[in-house]
């Protein structure tokens, strides 16, 4: 009786380790393992990629001590004679404290001169906004500046006197066509900003006519331009 015991016990076990191997190698199952398999070899992947995409952007941000560190951050030797507008190359250096790669201790090129000799192309100069760009001769005092990392002498900020060349947006040809077609109702004064002169010119209804056509003419010359002193949008974009 035991033997048959032991014999049915066997039997039992040997069905369930059968079973489960069956379970286990049933295609849903292999396709569920290597499905969950490949998904966390592509999220390590992912990470993986990142991780190193993160590293050289990274290494890439730092500032390359010669090229890249500001003019303020580092200190060049420029105290010595030299001659006028030649070119030397000066002994530059940037501090420890600077974050940055390369050498710390390297030469740029230098002119001796002023910041403000420096090639106009170089200037960069707010635009004058208060003088007569039709008067002869018409300058204007503004305010230039040259890059921060160009080496001269003096400050990288002075004044200049530059040609009167500005324009509050105003069109000739708005301002001609309104002259044509509305001159009669004094549209095209007070489109140029002559309010007091457009009034009157309204209430004589454009000077019986008289006024209305010298407007025109006078537009049509460039005697006439804005009340503001300054060039039509059209005239400003020639050089």
């Amino acid at each position: 009786m035991r033997a048959k015991k032991d014999n049915g016990h066997r039997l039992r076990m040997s069905r369930r380790v059968d079973t489960y191997f069956d379970i286990y190698d049933s295609p849903s199952v292999r396709d569920s393992l290597s499905g969950r398999l490949l998904k966390e070899l592509a999220c390590v992947f992912q990470v993986t990629f990142w991780v190193l995409v993160w590293l050289v952007f990274a290494i890439r941000a730092r500032a390359d001590c010669a090229d890249d560190v500001p003019l303020s951050k580092m200190s060049c030797d420029t105290d010595f004679p030299c001659i006028w507008h030649a070119k030397y190359l000066v002994n530059c250096s940037v501090p420890v404290d600077v974050d940055c790669t390369g050498t710390r201790n390297f030469t740029k090129p230098y002119f001796c001169r002023y910041c403000y000799q420096w090639p106009e192309t170089a200037h960069n100069c707010t635009v004058p906004s208060s003088c007569n760009a039709k008067a002869a001769d018409a300058y204007a005092l503004v305010q230039c500046t040259v890059h921060a990392d160009t080496l001269c002498i003096g400050t990288h900020t002075f004044p200049k006197w530059v040609p009167c060349r500005w324009t509050s947006g105003k069109s000739w040809y708005v301002a001609m066509i309104t002259s044509l077609f509305l001159g009669g109702i004094a549209a095209d004064r007070f489109y140029l900003g002559y309010v007091f002169l457009g009034v009157l010119k309204l209430i004589s209804l454009g000077g019986l006519g008289i006024w209305a056509v010298a407007d025109a003419v006078f537009l049509a010359v460039g005697y006439l331009g804005p009340a503001d002193g300054s060039l039509f949008a059209d005239d400003f974009l020639v050089p």
